[in-house]
């Protein structure tokens, strides 16, 4: 079955756009006009103040001196709708939102002097897409260059985030896409934050409130030399109380700063930080020897992760600590924490797991470490010490040889807890290990004992009640994790045999398109005119789009250095399907 969804983002862009008003500003308009293709306003702000549910504004390329403070609502089925013409060249000062259903698509923004505010200023909204922006050189006091405070259902994806805090002589409390989505006192909910490429900042995302999705970014490089000093550099940081948090397939690489883990778990002034997982990720070269820290928060996973040079940073990371630290702090002790199929190599310290005393605790099974650690025995709870062989360290290839240990090495994440049965329902003793994707992108692959490559169609997590898309047949106990290729679950980010994303090409037949990968892929959006249109999550990635101009990006299954991959015409004689825009490269 075909997994297409209409526009696929918050809200449902249909063929009624088609219809709705179109408006366009440019350098050379004027307010008074009637926002015209032929006459167009010359203020992003006079479309503000103009647009209704359904409305598009088009922005020409140019340098508008404005921040944009945007209050209307759109609808579920008709957003208003910023777009910068071509994504590329349109440069403004940024974007305060407080209105419902509005989309902001393409901006340059960027600071050009020490103003305090975040380049996109979210507040109490609700179904916002953000995505194609590139966010740079930004002076936003502290507060994050994207920042949501109380917003329910937000994308943010596809953008580019760096220097924040860093614009010429602004100097000040670094900030950076950490901060940017919800941080300050209003708690945020069903965020996904996917695709975005971050560096030389500061923490890369600090979150508050639940049910978040925190996939196929890039993190890093961000090094000592950003802002003249050490800067403070987690990949998340929860400070503010945060619940259901998945936090996978990110490229967390090159970020050799004393002051820099992968997860840094916090105690909130109230509240708990509870149920937030880590897998499939790739961390190289990071700081502090603290690649996972497990302080105050409970219910804290990880699982199938490749982790090298924890410790890399200018001091080597503490002393005493391991890759992962459990400890206490304000709230009590860091307990019902588990780690599984993980891969730590390169290590600088004696030690992967540092699990203090007084009520901490970490269940651990099926890791790789390499070499040998002080506290982790080879053949005990499935754990290995050997060469995981990877494929090229050196070039950041950490996907598998044939013949590695870590191959069909892998052990379950939880079991079925319902009697024996069959069906499309079940549960399983530990549900917060997965997503069904929340409404905003497709759930999680899976296996149920002997069934593999499962979607998960929807679920109660708090119960581990969870819905897959075909009939199954069950025994109580049995194992369940994420789907594999081979004999079953590899150790680490990558299962034996995947590939990166290198090539997408797309081809039309009438309004039919097709877009044709190289390399696993999650999904493929098509454009119309600039603004998504269309996502599919199975090949062949097809979308019927009768009208405008067409273009497709393709995003890769893994976490990877390059994760978007724009389509470029399958047919050399034919002009390109995909003109102007912009992919940015850290």
């Amino acid at each position: 079955m075909k997994s297409l969804v209409v526009a696929a983002c918050v809200a449902t862009l249909s063929l009624g756009n088609a219809l709705a008003a179109q408006y366009y500003v440019a350098p050379t308009g004027d307010d008074a006009n009637p926002g015209s293709a032929a006459l167009p306003w010359r203020t992003i702000q006079k479309a503000a103040n103009t647009l209704v549910a359904g409305d598009i504004v088009r922005v020409q390329a140019g340098i508008y001196n404005e921040r944009v403070s945007e209050t209307t609502d759109g609808s579920p089925s008709a957003p208003i709708i910023y777009v910068a013409e071509g994504h590329t060249n349109v440069v403004c000062r940024g974007f305060s939102v407080t209105g419902d259903n509005v989309w902001v698509i393409g901006f340059e923004i960027t600071h050009i002097a020490e103003v305090n505010y975040a380049a996109i200023d979210w507040r109490g909204g609700t179904n916002a897409l953000i995505c194609d922006n590139y966010i740079h050189s930004v002076d936003v006091g502290g507060n994050g260059s994207v920042q949501a405070r109380d917003s329910h259902r937000m994308i943010f994806r596809g953008n580019t985030v760096m220097y924040a805090d860093s614009a010429g002589t602004i100097t000040g409390t670094l900030g950076s896409l950490c901060r940017s989505i919800s941080f300050d006192t209003g708690p945020n909910d069903t965020m996904l934050l996917e695709y975005n490429v971050v560096s030389q900042v500061g923490d890369y995302l600090n979150p508050s409130g639940t049910n978040w999705i925190f996939q196929n970014n890039v993190l890093g490089p961000t090094t000592t030399s950003f802002a003249g000093g050490a800067p403070h550099v987690d990949g998340l940081q929860c400070d503010v109380a945060t619940k259901y948090l998945i936090m996978r397939n990110n490229w967390h690489v090159d970020n050799p700063v004393s002051d820099s883990h992968f997860i840094l778990i916090e105690a909130p002034s109230s509240g708990r930080n509870k149920y937030i997982v880590a897998v499939q990720n790739v961390s190289l070269r990071s700081g502090d020897q603290l690649w996972y820290q497990m302080r105050d928060g409970t219910n804290l996973f990880c699982a199938h992760n490749t982790v090298g040079q924890v410790g890399f940073g200018p001091r080597g990371g503490p002393a005493s600590s391991g890759f992962i630290r459990v400890f206490a702090d304000a709230n009590g002790a860091s307990f019902n924490n588990e780690s599984y199929n993980n891969i730590f190599t390169n290590v600088t310290r004696g030690q992967v797991y540092l699990v203090e005393s007084g009520g901490n605790s970490l269940i651990h099974n099926h890791d790789l470490v390499f070499p040998p650690s002080s506290d982790l025995v080879n053949g005990v709870n499935g754990d290995i010490e050997a060469d995981p062989k990877f494929a090229d360290y050196s070039a950041n290839n950490v996907m598998l040889q044939a013949g590695s240990p870590a191959v069909d090495a892998g052990g379950p994440l939880t079991t079925v807890a319902s009697p024996s049965g069959s069906g499309t329902t079940f549960t399983v003793a530990n549900g917060y290990w997965f997503t069904d994707g929340m409404g905003l992108t497709r759930g999680d692959r899976i296996y149920v004992g002997s069934d593999n490559n499962l979607t998960i169609t929807s679920m109660d997590v708090a119960n581990g009640r969870i819905t897959v898309d075909r009939s199954i047949t069950w025994s109580q106990n049995d194992g369940v994790g994420y789907a594999y290729r081979g004999l079953g679950p590899d150790l680490g980010a990558y299962e034996f045999g995947d590939t990166f994303l290198t090539q997408a090409t797309i081809s039309q037949s009438g309004g039919d398109y097709t877009v044709t990968t190289v390399g696993d892929t999650r999904m493929v959006v098509f454009y119309r005119d600039g603004i998504p249109y269309a996502t599919d999550y199975t090949p062949p990635y097809t979308a019927t789009i009768t009208s405008g101009t067409v273009m497709a990006k393709a995003y890769a299954l893994h976490a990877q250095q390059r994760p978007v991959v724009i389509a470029v015409s399958a047919d050399p004689n034919r002009p390109r399907v995909v003109q102007g825009l912009r992919v940015i490269s850290n």
